[in-house]
């Protein structure tokens, strides 16, 4: 899985990190209201299921990267550059640190929903003080870690696929001193970022921020007033694949699309139903009278009759 680092190089997280790229048939949807706002809440993984995959990591890639913390796993398409989850440095673990690491995340009781693991993004066109750490456990299937140190939690994934998150509490020193050791030395934070809450746990979406919860309260949905329908990919066609791709995007409160990922995938049909949705318009959705970011489902259909 090669990941993009917006402006700079595109590096390569370990040997098997490769492009998410998924696939996802879609089509218009019917003039009318906005899709309803979505609060995708992933299933977390077994902890015991969890643990099993720990136990196969023999080698492991530290990263420092850049993106969003919201759905790193998901695949996002050209249009998000600055957003897709994206490499800076990255340095190789020997199998002793590989060991340590994985005992260090042996806690069931921290097991966690990914969405409890949302912090404060790190776009790849910017420059960053604090990184985020991707740890890629390499074994018989990668697993990645990402760290938000500042929330205390490490969100983990595979390509495309949410597994969980895991709260470092009291455990977060000792975790970043792990991992710091590991770092790559031109990337290596000094010290631990002070501690901000996680923004799950906030109990509204803070105002001068583009990103809302999961699921707000509220008092008017986002109506979308342009739609652009997808162009069906030929290849698609001669193949007869068909099908709704989900596109999961965020209306900021100008209306515009702003960031957009796979729900539910199709190969073939995922870059069409990306490229139509970041062309959609919306009346944004409203809490007492103001503007208001929100996530919504669109359902994008690709139909062969």
């Amino acid at each position: 899985m090669t990941i993009g680092v917006g402006r700079r190089a595109t590096l390569a997280l370990g040997a098997t990190v490769a492009l998410l790229a998924c696939a996802v048939p879609a089509a218009p949807l019917a003039n009318g209201p906005a899709p309803a706002v979505e609060s995708s809440h992933p299933p977390r993984m077994d902890f015991a299921v969890f643990r099993a995959r720990l136990a196969k990591a023999r080698a492991a890639t530290v990263t420092t990267a850049c993106g969003t913390t919201v759905a790193p796993w998901a695949y996002r398409g050209a249009h998000a550059a600055g957003r897709a989850l994206g490499a800076s440095h990255a340095a190789e673990a020997d199998v002793k640190w590989t060991a340590r690491f994985v005992a260090a995340l042996d806690w069931p009781a921290e097991w966690d929903s990914v969405t409890a693991c949302v912090g404060a993004d790190r776009p790849c066109d910017t420059l960053n003080a604090t990184p985020l750490v991707v740890v890629a456990l390499h074994g018989h299937e990668d697993l990645y870690v990402m760290f938000t140190f500042e929330t205390r939690c490490a969100t983990v994934f595979e390509v495309e696929r949410p597994l969980g998150a895991l709260r470092l509490g009291t455990r977060a020193d000792s975790v970043f001193a792990l991992v710091r050791e590991a770092m790559p030395r031109e990337a290596r934070m000094d010290s631990l970022p002070a501690e901000v809450p996680a923004r799950a746990a906030r109990s509204a979406p803070p105002r001068d921020s583009l990103l809302a919860m999961w699921s707000p309260d509220v008092e008017s949905l986002p109506y979308a007033e342009v739609k652009v329908p997808p162009s069906y990919p030929q290849a698609a066609i001669a193949r007869a694949v068909d099908g709704t791709v989900q596109v999961q995007a965020l209306v900021g409160r100008d209306g515009a699309v702003h960031d957009a990922f796979i729900l539910h995938s199709i190969p073939g049909l995922n870059d069409a139903a990306l490229d139509a949705v970041w062309q959609w318009r919306f009346r944004p959705a409203r809490d007492h009278g103001e503007p208001l970011a929100v996530w919504v489902v669109i359902p994008v259909r690709f139909a062969l009759h």
